[in-house]
């Protein structure tokens, strides 16, 4: 049974959107006193007045507390504010152009100056010392000698001319966060990033927490200075520049500490908050520390013991529209369809809208708690159990399922083997008096049963037959199973017979029918006769369905598959009288729907629909009660259809609805933060919230919620809530709706950062990209001197030439230096996707090469980019192909997300010979052929993740081979993400914890290497991966 009808069955009066009432009657005018949720305060050089973000806007306002005055409102989130070293100008971060970039703005208000123009999400950090530049983080080009993971996590870090129409020049090619020079720009303090994890997770002791490092320039070296085990964040020089003001989880939460640089492990904790972050620090010239605390701004005087909360008021409306009309014309998520095929009701940004639909029944099904199986009688208001909890698992939304027998006595659900977590079907009896019965009895998977045929028959889907991919996809068919012998019988029969009988049946019927007219009418003349009626007569006979019978013996046995070729199922529906099946079949770009035969074996595609082709898009096929008529959800698009007859033709077309309601998004809001809040504490993988008082957090972080105004700041919000949990896999983050956002190009190649003349010089061009075509002849050295026609000048930004040019003819005018001569190219660059993959692709190649040239052709090496299909299938084709000869193998699983291919992986790499081939002396190999049966080892690093955290330790378990890196974070859960009724926020929770044999979870499990090897950021950007020398070292060692 789909959730849409259940909903509809319980509460059809209250289905229309009601327009919310307004919050107050009226609304206290005057400015807007101890706001809260405010982010990123700065104070300025001098130590006279704090800038801050509110709302998405930024202001000033004294550093002894007063009225903020609005420095930045442009109607888009501005964030991150930094000072000019005179205190003139600040630079901070605005999404205008729909990524963030680098704006610059006067001190006293004004316009404001972009400086930056990549797509790229780009945060300042500070200015250099002459405050002739702003220092960004961004994850736009590594160095080309850099040999550091390629991905948009790893940022470099930059800076950009505070002119405007520069092109912004690299410092780092490996991270460096919330970077500051000191006041000669000879050292630099910054922020680690070693892998991923949620920004805002706290309370971890982890090999992924961050460290304070200090940069030498004239040397290149970067120094370490902090190595507590948690987090260590946002280091500032002290005036003297003998000491690093920073936040640290030393104590617990986020407090501030003072770090003398002569002696890093001699810091002292200057703040003493508990619970709560301290967030956001700076530092003015006379030594004030500024810094925010429960959404409000500290400031912290030299000698002081305890910080001083400033009182301010922010004098600008800032409140958002109260209730704001909301027409949506597409977005659907669910979709149910009346009896009559007339009318339908249908699910958007999470309001059911409804014309009508027919009441009557009796007694309705739900679940409670997501896992009990209840039934309702309307009449009685009793409920009673049919199948209990324990019996079910629930993972997701949508995942549970049943559906009601045609006589109401029995339900068809789906419920989980608890020694496999496996799906299979089961029978209940609608009083709760009889043990489920398990109807599939399958170590496949067994789901989505469906009562046909008056109840003769169920259908549901099972992966039995079709392909599985590595990590737990697999193709699904339609199964029939027969209720009964005769029903069987009936289905077995061929086209010529199954009509013979069709016409018995039908002359059958007919003579019944004339019998009844008959007995009818002489009832009639005899009432007539008789004079007398009773209250009722004339109202129709209600006509009850048949009860359904069912012959358990040897259920299991009566099946049919009724659908020729597996395929990846979303959705089926069966005619009335058993004879049509369709299905929803997933394809690369939407999903196909199709008409199957089963008497006839016969099966052909009826139409193609856009959108559903992720797994998580929502797809749905439903039919009218008559089956004659039918609709399909894809993409939030709904399309009406007629069941085809025969060979006729198929035609759809999607429903012209117009879905209008109020929408309060203050209100909306803080229901999706009760909804998150509460969703977490029913699901997280421990009962007891990992220790943490849940409650606790809910007060402290709802009191924030009436003044954001913004899915940016209600991110970070539900974040810092979610963080406090000391779990992985969770926090929330925006993803803004689709608009014609700038996108900038790439052209697939590097240049040279050191050329310092008019165009860009090629420093390498990636083999696969647009200026690799040979018909070029575009080789390393040559610059690109125009774009378009349009002349680059020395340090001109180039950034705004290639927006908007995915796909795009370009004319690109080539110089070679070599021979003076000029050059007119067409080329197409690339999306920065695309480009990605180019750049994977170079490392891999290179990665390779290194273990080749360093063993002396005695190693091989595999990545393995994510606990996937696809990465496996890469794996295997390598290992087994390039490297079949080689003597070990390096297996590389840094920087790798997660997925679940853990299982896999170990088996592939657990070969152990045992039988060669050997026609006539001559060896062909050994059994097991399709697994690695010689040496390997496992290489990885703070940035394994999720699966790629339980691989090195199931690999250690069974003994595999060496560990090489660094240590793993323990995120070893299956997560959740679930996305929130407006469609741009998801929010994650690890619900299903893995743990040993020792009862120990894997979460916040850490996964030691046999060889610890750090790798330095000035040995990596120069070209060296002194993790993977260390690997090639270990396998040579190993007999």
């Amino acid at each position: 049974m789909k959730i849409l009808s259940l909903l509809l069955g319980l509460a059809l009066a209250a289905l229309s959107p009601v327009e919310g009432a307004l919050a107050a009657p009226s609304t206290a005018l005057g400015p807007v006193q101890q706001p809260l949720w405010l982010r990123a305060p700065a104070i300025s050089p001098d130590g006279s007045q704090v800038a801050f973000g509110f709302q998405g806007q930024l202001f000033v306002v004294p550093a002894q507390g007063g009225v903020a005055r609005l420095l930045v409102a442009n109607g888009h989130h501005n964030t991150q504010p930094v000072w000019s070293p005179d205190g003139q100008t600040l630079a901070y971060a605005s999404d205008l152009h729909g990524s963030f970039d680098i704006m610059l703005v006067s001190a006293q208000g004004g316009p404001s100056r972009r400086l930056t123009a990549h797509s790229a999400a780009e945060l300042p950090t500070s200015f250099t010392p002459d405050g002739r530049h702003v220092l960004f983080s961004a994850a736009r080009a590594d160095s080309v000698r850099n040999i550091q993971f390629p991905s948009r996590a790893v940022t470099e870090l930059y800076k950009v001319s505070v002119e405007g129409g520069k092109r912004p020049e690299q410092v780092l090619t490996t991270p460096a966060l919330a970077a500051q020079w000191n006041a000669a720009g000879t050292q630099m303090l910054y922020e680690d990033w070693k892998g991923y994890e949620d920004d805002l997770r706290k309370h971890h002791i982890s090999p992924v927490a961050r460290d304070v490092w200090r940069y030498e320039a004239a040397t290149g070296q970067h120094q370490q200075l902090t190595r507590f085990g948690g987090e260590d964040r946002n280091p500032v020089w002290s005036p003297d520049e003998q000491s690093v003001f920073y936040l640290s989880e030393k104590s617990g939460s986020f407090n501030v500490w003072k770090m003398p640089l002569k002696q890093p492990e001699a810091a002292q904790q200057l703040t003493h908050f508990s619970k709560n972050p301290v967030r956001f620090l700076s530092v003015a010239r006379n030594g004030t520390l500024c810094f925010g605390f429960d959404g409000e701004i500290y400031t912290l005087s030299p000698g002081a013991s305890q910080p001083s909360k400033l009182v301010l008021s922010v004098a600008v409306d800032t409140q958002a529209r109260a209730q704001e009309p909301l027409t949506l014309r597409q977005g659907a998520t669910e979709v149910a369809l009346s009896p009559d095929g007339q009318e339908m009701a249908f699910v958007v940004r999470g309001d059911i809208f409804v014309a009508s639909t027919e009441f009557g029944d009796k007694e309705v099904a739900y679940l409670e708690d997501r896992n009990t199986l209840k039934v309702l009688n309307l009449s009685s208001g009793q409920t009673r159990v049919v199948r209990p909890g324990h019996t079910s698992y629930s993972y997701a939304d949508g995942d549970q399922w049943f559906d009601w027998s045609p006589d109401g006595r029995h339900l068809l659900v789906n419920f989980v083997d608890r020694q496999r977590w496996g799906a299979e079907v089961g029978l209940v009896d609608a009083q709760g008096k009889q043990a489920m019965l398990n109807l599939t009895q399958s170590g496949y998977e067994d789901f989505q049963p469906l009562w046909a045929m008056g109840g003769q028959m169920m259908i549901w889907a099972s992966d039995r037959m079709g392909f599985h991919a590595t990590g737990g996809a697999a193709q699904q068919d339609i199964y029939a199973m027969f209720m009964t012998r005769a029903a069987q019988d009936r289905f077995k029969l061929d086209k010529t017979d199954f009509a013979l009988l069709k016409k018995r049946e039908e002359e059958q019927e007919k003579a019944k029918a004339d019998a009844k007219d008959g007995a009818a009418g002489k009832a009639g003349k005899a009432k007539k006769a008789d004079g007398k009626t009773k209250d009722g007569d004339e109202a129709e006979d209600i006509q009850l369905p048949d009860p359904v019978a069912i012959e358990r013996d040897r259920i299991d046995e009566r099946t049919a598959r009724l659908t020729s070729n597996s395929a990846v199922l979303r959705d089926a529906a069966m005619s009335k009288d058993g004879e049509s099946l369709l299905t929803l079949q997933q394809v690369a770009d939407g999903v196909e729907l199709w008409l199957h035969k089963p008497r006839a074996k016969e099966s052909r595609k009826l139409g193609s629909f856009a959108g559903g082709s992720e797994p998580n898009d929502r797809v749905m096929l439903v039919l009218d009660a008559a089956t004659e008529s039918g609709l399909v959800l894809a993409g939030g698009v709904i399309h009406k259809f007629k069941m085809p007859k025969d060979e006729g033709e198929f035609k759809s077309e999607p429903v012209k609805w117009v879905a209008s309601l109020t929408l309060d998004r203050a209100a909306e809001r803080a229901e999706m933060f009760e909804h998150v809040w509460r969703q977490t504490q029913a699901k997280l993988y421990v009962a007891d919230m990992n220790g943490v008082d849940w409650a606790y957090y809910k007060k402290v972080y709802a009191r924030q919620l009436p003044y954001v105004n913004n899915n940016h700041d209600f991110a970070d919000l539900l974040s810092e809530m979610l963080g406090e949990l000391n779990v992985s896999h969770t926090g929330a983050s925006f993803r803004p709706p689709r608009k014609p956002w700038d996108t900038t190009a790439e052209l697939g190649a590097f240049f040279d950062d050191t050329h310092r003349g008019a165009g860009l010089k090629i420093a390498e061009i990636l083999d696969g990209g647009p200026l690799a075509l040979a018909s070029l002849g575009l080789k390393p050295g040559m610059i690109i001197e125009q774009m378009d026609g349009v002349p680059i000048a020395a340090g001109a930004e180039v950034d705004s030439l290639l927006t908007h040019k995915v796909g795009q003819r370009m004319r690109l005018t080539v110089r070679d230096p070599a021979t003076g001569k000029l050059t007119e190219h067409s080329v197409k660059p690339i999306h920065p996707g695309e480009h990605g993959e180019l750049l994977y692709r170079r490392w891999v190649r290179q990665q390779r090469d290194t273990v080749d040239k360093l063993s002396g052709g005695r190693l091989g090496y595999v990545h393995v980019r994510g606990m996937d299909d696809e990465s496996y299938r890469e794996v295997y084709s390598e290992m087994l192909g390039r490297h079949s000869g080689k003597q070990a193998l390096i297996v590389d699983t840094r920087f790798n997300g997660g997925g679940n291919l853990t299982v896999d992986l170990v088996t592939l790499l657990s070969g152990r010979p045992h039988l060669e081939f050997l026609p006539r002396g001559q060896s062909l190999g050994w059994e097991p052929a399709g697994k690695w049966n010689k040496p390997s080892a496992v290489l990885m690093s703070e940035a394994n993740y999720s699966d790629a955290h339980l691989f090195p330790w199931t690999y250690r378990h069974y003994g595999l081979g060496p560990l090489v890196g660094m240590p793993v974070a323990g995120t070893g859960t299956a997560v959740w993400w679930e996305t929130l009724q407006d469609g741009t926020l998801t929010f994650g929770i690890p619900q299903v914890g893995f743990r040993d044999q020792k009862g120990e979870f894997m979460e916040n499990a850490l996964v030691e290497p046999d060889v610890r090897v750090a790798n330095d950021p000035a040995v990596v950007a120069q070209g060296r991966d002194q993790q993977l020398e260390a690997a090639v070292k270990t396998l040579l060692k190993t007999p």
